[in-house]
């Protein structure tokens, strides 16, 4: 036998030869079952091929009883009981070897009739060896003797098949049974392989590829079929597998799986390698599927690796080449929404590098749909820049970036290019109310939304603003005023510089703004001269005044629910004024009082409405009264001792009696 050893190049490293010989064990029984009579002298003896001298003979298990073992192997002696078929294994020992036999014994009755007994045993035992060629037979390679039946034999290509398929199960020796095992391909098997009829060996070299497949082998003793045998084989060609992309580009935290190439049944892999290490939470697996799956945890340079597939039938290889980017986390860019004018040069949009945006990474920017005339964007860079050349409506623009593992992120722009000569600067529609000694900003809204024009223009304001406010640096009134100042009107005027003095003569450079303007002071309370009310039907009402801060302007009032029929609310003044026509139970109204800036003060009024004056006139009582003016309530013991409630309170009323504080 010559043995030379190779590596995956195939350069020969060494080589050596030995010689085998197998022979047949020198210590033998002349039949496969002995059977003895009970009661019966028995003897058995050996066939002896060495010298004995020195030997010990022993048996496995103990032999039935009344039988016993020489020195030279010999078993005799009378059994005294039935004992069913067994195997026992003889073993002769020396200083030098050992030799093993085995052989079958049974104690049979005395009768007769044993032959028919023993028919009827042997088609028992043939039975029994029948079910466990069936449950026990199968095939595996001559490597290990055992096969999990859930893989397949993978040879390859033009290469003979080592180790060979054997069909392994049962043997004679384990059974009285003798007779011919034969074996037949259901349908054939791939190009160039051989199914050996008397043991079942597939063997040769492979001549076309095959996918997974399994194939029928039919078992028969005799010529009486037994069972069917299945082999699972693929036959594969080891110079193509690989991964199907020779260069990966991953992102770290990308979970992937990319199978091998061609697909094939990779059950019966037993060892994947590769050189260099994988980056870390990366690796080839060969089950469910093979390929390489996983998440790489850390970014790698560009590296190529060599994977090394071990098979029982051999070896396959490959390389291919790796890198793991930083993921593109999201895109954004220095401008989002922008409106230029015809003529004049952008300011740089440019993209906001976030992390895996780095700048030695290889990145390619894209646009839908095309940038308005003149504007361009740079695909290495994803700059955008450029002059605008002709009016175009707002649009809505998505850039893309992508690496090369193919992660890609947009970033959607807004821009539109309009005419110089449509622009139009505006505060608010509405008039604006201020509330004194407050903090308040008004930003000047231009369109088209010219902020990058706006940084360095110049504004002036007729007639100056309130006491407090003043212009902000685009454009915007700001401050606190310090004094009310009823609704007026004031003009702004922007000045701001282009990029071309033709423009300038052409008339243009300036635009105007208005802004109406009040300041108001807040209301803080608010209160009735007659908190409880009793009128009577027909007879004119002492107006009812409410009693709040004068000096606060555009207060609104409204009562809910309705006045009774025949009285009014003046939402103007917030007077309670006319004659009753109907009764009412006394009841609770809410009268608001509202001012432009969301002020909203309420204060509740009960009355009562009856056909004649007989309510009398309400005493002083020592208990305590609850006294209430807007929000605030209090309790005093009698007028006498009514204390200041609150310092925004100016009145409050018990009955119809006034205390000033």
């Amino acid at each position: 036998w010559n043995v030379t050893v190779k590596n995956i190049s195939g350069r020969e490293l060494a080589s050596t030869t030995f010689g085998l010989a197998v022979l047949e064990t020198p210590l033998k029984y002349q039949s496969k079952l002995f059977s003895f009579k009970i009661q019966n002298v028995a003897s058995v003896m050996p066939r002896i091929e060495f010298n004995t001298v020195g030997s010990k003979f022993s048996v496995v298990p103990a032999l039935p009883e009344g039988l016993a073992m020489s020195n030279d192997g010999t078993i005799s002696g009378i059994p005294v009981s039935i004992s069913a078929p067994k195997i026992y294994e003889v073993r002769a020992e020396n200083l030098y070897t050992q030799y093993v036999a085995s052989l079958r014994l049974e104690i049979i009755p005395d009768y007769a009739g044993d032959l028919v007994e023993r028919a009827k045993r042997e088609a028992i035992e043939k039975s029994e060896f029948r079910n466990r060629i069936i449950k026990e037979m199968h095939y595996s390679d001559s490597s290990s003797g055992t096969f999990d039946r859930e893989q397949s034999f993978t040879y390859f290509l033009g290469k003979r098949m080592v180790p060979e398929i054997r069909a392994l199960g049962p043997k004679f020796t384990e059974s009285n049974i003798s007779g011919n095992f034969q074996f037949k391909s259901d349908g054939g098997l791939p190009l160039g392989l051989h199914l050996s009829e008397s043991d079942g060996t597939v063997s040769g070299v492979p001549k076309v590829l095959s996918a997974a497949q399994v194939w029928n082998i039919s078992f028969s003793l005799d010529g009486e079929f037994w069972t069917w045998l299945k082999i699972p084989l693929q036959i594969i060609d080891a110079n193509k597998v690989s991964l199907k992309v020779k260069e990966l580009s991953l992102r770290r935290g990308q979970l992937v799986f990319i199978p091998l190439y061609p697909q094939f049944d990779c059950s019966g892999i037993l060892n994947i390698s590769v050189v260099p290490a994988l980056p870390k939470n990366l690796k080839f697996t060969s089950r469910p599927q093979c390929g390489l799956s996983g998440s790489a945890s850390v970014v790698s340079d560009p590296k190529e690796h060599t994977v090394l597939i071990h098979w029982k039938s051999g070896f396959t290889s490959f390389k291919f080449g790796l890198e793991v980017l930083e993921p593109l986390d999201q895109l954004e860019y220095s401008k989002l929404a922008g409106t230029y004018l015809v003529g004049v040069g952008i300011p740089q949009i440019f993209p906001l590098y976030a992390s895996g945006l780095a700048g030695k990474e290889v990145l390619k920017f894209s646009v839908q749909p095309r940038l308005p005339q003149g504007i361009s964007l740079e695909k290495s860079s994803g700059i955008i820049s450029g002059t605008p050349k002709a009016a175009k409506e707002l649009s809505v623009y998505t850039i893309t970036v992508q690496n090369k593992a193919g992660d890609s992120k947009q970033c959607d722009l807004s821009l539109e290019v309009v005419d110089q000569t449509g622009i139009q600067a505006t505060y608010s529609k509405k008039p604006i109310y201020l509330a004194l000694n407050e903090s308040f900003i008004l930003p000047l809204k231009v369109r088209p939304a010219l902020n990058w024009i706006l940084d360095n223009a110049v504004f002036d304001v007729f007639p100056p603003l309130p006491l407090g406010m003043k212009l902000g640096a685009k454009g915007s009134i700001e401050g606190a005023p310090l004094l009310t100042r009823k609704l007026e009107a004031y003009s702004i005027r922007i000045a701001y510089p282009f990029a071309s003095d033709a423009y300038i003569a052409n008339g243009f450079g300036q635009v105007q703004a208005l802004a109406s303007l009040s300041v108001v002071k807040r209301i803080k309370y608010l209160c009735y001269d007659v908190l409880d009310a009793y009128y009577t039907i027909g007879r004119r009402i002492k107006q009812n005044r409410p009693v709040f801060d004068k000096s606060c302007s555009a207060v609104t009032f409204r009562v809910t629910p309705k006045l009774p029929a025949g009285l009014k609310l003046d939402e103007v003044t917030g007077i309670i004024s006319g004659a009753p026509t109907v009764t009412q139970d006394p009841l609770f109204f809410v009268v608001t009082a509202t001012n432009p800036i969301g002020d909203i003060v309420t204060v509740r009024i009960q009355i009562e409405i009856c056909q004649k004056k007989s309510k009398a006139t309400p005493k002083m009582q020592s208990d305590p009264v609850l006294l209430s003016c807007g929000n605030e309530t209090s309790t005093v013991s009698s007028p006498l001792d009514l204390k200041l409630i609150s310092s925004s309170m100016s009145a409050v009323f018990m009955s119809s009696r006034r205390y000033i504080f």
